[in-house]
């Protein structure tokens, strides 16, 4: 069993939508060292649990401890983390981001609604560019919807992708943000020769995309491009985009404009 604490804040995590900061409160780095000793003795990383704190009041105290749980290595079981609606902005974020290393089963990371700008993407490209191919080795779903990234967000990620890092991501969200042409430009590129296992590309809500960059994209599925892709969410304006319509119907992919 996990230790007492950390059973008493676990259930409150693990349980959806339960308030957890009076528990979490109690946790201290003391407390921590103790239980990773336990941890180790008790073999409780093998674990599989997960952290779901959408509309819990999880904030910036939440946030650090949960970092602290991870360099305490009381993570490596954690398989997902959706912190939707939190909005930790950029400097929340960043400890997380930063220890992502001691969560190597990861495969959701779900940071919709965290008013989140390029500064987190650029801490996330920082974290995986220290630990090549290390860092989120197993992660399929990345959801960023509704935040504040810009082209120079997305083409820190599309670097990423074409490095190699995180090789089984198969949803990426990205929309509700501030991309452009430029941003979803890259996308196409990257598609080329990267982001292969990818079956869900969402980009709707995104108003600066404009003919220019739905272009790219049709002309990179064209190509064959994004091999497994499924789904793919664009802004309602490009419903009757003729292009990006005739490669989705050649590929099979599912458009959705919205």
């Amino acid at each position: 069993s996990l230790p007492p604490l950390l059973d008493k804040v676990s259930a409150q995590w693990l349980h959806h939508r339960e308030s957890f900061a009076p528990a979490l409160s109690d946790i201290s780095e003391q407390k921590c060292k103790r239980w990773r000793l336990e941890v180790e003795r008790q073999e409780v990383k093998r674990l599989r649990w997960s952290i779901d704190a959408f509309g819990t009041g999880f904030g910036l105290a939440e946030a650090s401890t949960l970092t602290m749980l991870m360099d305490c290595g009381l993570t490596n079981g954690l398989s997902h983390i959706r912190l939707g609606g939190c909005y930790l902005g950029d400097d929340g974020l960043r400890p997380i981001v930063a220890s992502l290393a001691r969560v190597p089963r990861l495969r959701t990371l779900g940071l919709a609604h965290n008013g989140l700008g390029d500064g987190s993407i650029q801490a996330l490209a920082e974290a995986l560019s220290a630990n090549p191919g290390r860092v989120l080795p197993a992660l399929q779903r990345l959801w960023l919807f509704g935040n504040d990234i810009s082209d120079e967000g997305v083409i820190s990620l599309t670097k990423l992708f074409e490095a190699g890092e995180l090789p089984r991501l198969a949803k990426l969200g990205l929309g509700a943000n501030r991309i452009g042409d430029a941003g979803v430009q890259a996308l196409a590129r990257c598609g080329r020769t990267a982001l292969g296992a990818v079956d869900t590309l969402g980009l709707r809500e995104n108003p600066r995309i404009s003919t220019a960059g739905v272009d790219a994209l049709a002309a990179a599925l064209e190509s064959g491009a994004f091999a497994s892709l499924k789904t793919l969410w664009l802004p309602a304006a490009h419903e009757w985009h003729g292009g990006i319509a005739a490669a989705c119907r050649e590929r099979e992919v599912t458009l959705i404009c919205a």
